[in-house]
């Protein structure tokens, strides 16, 4: 059976692209819920089964992803590359678990945007671990930052918005 068969409707989330191993990892949320590994130009392994992850993102020290986990305990988490082992970073809010979160970004001084989906909020995570939201929009999905991290984009069901990021990483309306 093929790793990736895109007619069972395989689908793949939170693709990262790790430079120093040549290789692209990429979430497949309904196919077991595991990371795939696929090494240029088309070998496909499990890199880590059953991880229940969704967004992926490189962390800002190096060897390591910040990844998005649905159950259980769901929230944000650290998954170290050299063994794979996984690290809880934040899993309620004001001790409130998360509903189904969705996807994340990192900016380089740690700090970590988050979506929750079906809970319809983004999330900021300072550097410091203080959790705040940043806006409660229906079916907030995707996140990105502009190359220079100044802009937070976020997709909210049928409609992007953009939010300016001050240099200290707080977010505008």
């Amino acid at each position: 059976e093929p790793l990736v068969d895109h007619g069972k409707g395989t689908f793949l989330e939170g693709p990262v692209w790790l430079a120093d191993r040549g290789v692209l990892l990429l979430s497949e949320w309904n196919g077991g819920h595991r990371i795939l590994q696929l090494t240029p130009p088309a070998a496909v392994e499990v890199f880590l089964p059953a991880s229940r992850t969704n967004g992926l993102a490189l962390a800002p020290e190096a060897g390591a992803l910040l990844i998005i986990t649905e159950a259980p305990g769901a929230g944000v988490a650290r998954l170290s590359l050299a063994d794979k082992s996984v690290t809880p970073l934040v899993q309620a809010y004001e001790g409130q678990p998360f509903v189904q979160p969705n996807d994340l970004v990192v900016r380089a001084d740690g700090t970590i945007f988050f979506t929750d989906y079906q809970a319809g909020r983004l999330y900021r995570r300072a550097p410091d671990g203080a959790l705040t939201i940043v806006s409660s929009l229906a079916k907030s999905n995707g996140v990105a930052l502009s190359p220079d991290e100044r802009t937070l984009y976020l997709n909210a069901d049928t409609r992007t918005v953009k939010y300016p990021i001050a240099a200290d990483g707080t977010v505008g309306a």
